[in-house]
């Protein structure tokens, strides 16, 4: 058996979390056997990974930013207990943790890069520190696996090397995420939306790298043409959520919004939709949101971000960032594009190049690959 410790903040929602998840169900448990530590405990999608066979969740119980020392003795002495074959970091401070701890017990080691080109002077200083250590510690790691060819792009010009990368794209349950008519007709009730209503959606948190803005105005710039509503999915940020809002009353379309923080169902967000759209105007590597939008027979806007266009194929409109007039057009392109053979094309095109049996079987021979080479 290959032993493989799995490295991770939480297993919150989220997009990362999502896709870690998706990879320990599907692996081969009659030859691989799997524990995933997390910094924090709980999390929504811990669930779904509780009573697998072979695997195992553990918390290094961290108990807040500034605790280090302790956390820091307690993941060496779980990794030397374990003595796992592989550690696999998912995204930054868990990667260069992965790499300590690797080097203290003797596993190999993989990093997981799930963001591309980002925006460093968009957060506090502490994003930007990390960003030179994990570009200066990247040459120590066995492998590194990129979710986009855009992170990959983005990682070599920060001075990554190529030789050790791998670009492996996200998998997507296309069994949960499934187009369904009956779902739409209750979802649109629910929400109060008729089913000859056209519907808008986008779906992201409240943080910069979404650009909020560039979609309201955007949405303002459709609406005042034609009857349309929009379906905006977000975190519950108070802050945020008001200077949206603010926004929204100075573009005259509160009313057309319609605001859900509950992300648990977004199968059924997703079939209420008739569009869905990305604004996003940097970090993003592999936008999850457009794969299970399609997935679910959703045709799909977005700004040039990540592997967006990748994804969509010629399926949707892609545009330039940061340009609401720009993203207007697309939107009243794709919602004039709607039909069924198109909804049955875009999720044809998530099954046939985007499932999770694929970035298993992808992933599982990275594994092989780094177990296999010389120490």
């Amino acid at each position: 058996m290959t032993r493989v410790a799995f490295l991770i903040r939480s297993l919150g929602l989220g997009g990362a979390e999502r896709q870690l998840v998706e990879l320990v169900k599907g692996l081969d448990k009659n030859h691989y056997d799997v524990c995933v530590f997390t910094f924090y405990p709980g999390g929504a999608l811990e669930a779904e990974l509780s009573g697998q066979r072979g695997v195992r969740i553990e918390c290094l119980e961290k108990s807040g930013r500034w605790d280090t020392a302790s956390f820091l003795k307690r993941l060496i002495e779980r990794m030397r207990d374990l003595k796992p074959h592989i550690i696999h970091g998912y995204l930054p401070v868990a990667n260069e943790l992965a790499l300590l701890a690797g080097r203290m017990c003797g596993a190999r080691v993989i990093w997981g890069i799930r963001a591309a080109d980002v925006a460093n002077e968009k957060y506090d200083w502490t994003w930007d520190a990390l960003q030179d250590c994990a570009a200066f510690l990247s040459r120590y790691p066995d492998r590194i696996i990129c979710n986009s060819h855009a992170g990959r792009e983005h990682c070599v010009s920060l001075g990554y090397s190529p030789a050790r990368m791998h670009v492996i794209s996200n998998g997507i349950d296309t069994n949960r995420f499934r187009m369904d008519a009956e779902i739409r007709a209750r979802t649109r009730q629910q929400l109060g939306v008729s089913e000859t209503e056209l519907l808008v959606g986008r779906v992201g948190r409240q943080d910069p790298m979404k650009d909020w803005e560039c979609f309201l105005r955007a949405f303002g710039a459709v609406s005042s043409k034609q009857p349309v509503r929009a379906l905006c999915v977000t975190n519950s940020n108070a802050a945020a959520l008001d200077a949206c809002n603010a926004l929204a009353a100075e573009l005259g379309i509160t009313e057309r919004l319609i605001w859900v923080t509950d992300t648990s169902e977004m199968v059924s967000h997703y079939n209420a939709m008739d569009v869905n759209v990305s604004s996003s105007r940097f970090g993003e590597g592999f936008p999850n949101v457009l794969a299970e939008a399609m997935a679910c027979g959703v045709p799909c806007a977005a700004t040039d971000v990540g592997d967006s266009a990748f994804i969509l194929g010629d399926t949707g409109r892609v545009v330039p960032r940061e340009d609401p007039a720009a993203l207007a057009v697309a939107i009243e392109a794709v919602l004039g594009m709607r039909s069924t053979q198109l909804s049955e094309k875009v999720r044809h095109r998530i099954e046939s190049n985007f499932s999770v049996a694929r970035m298993v079987q992808q992933t599982s021979t990275v594994f092989d690959t780094v177990l296999g080479a010389p120490a």
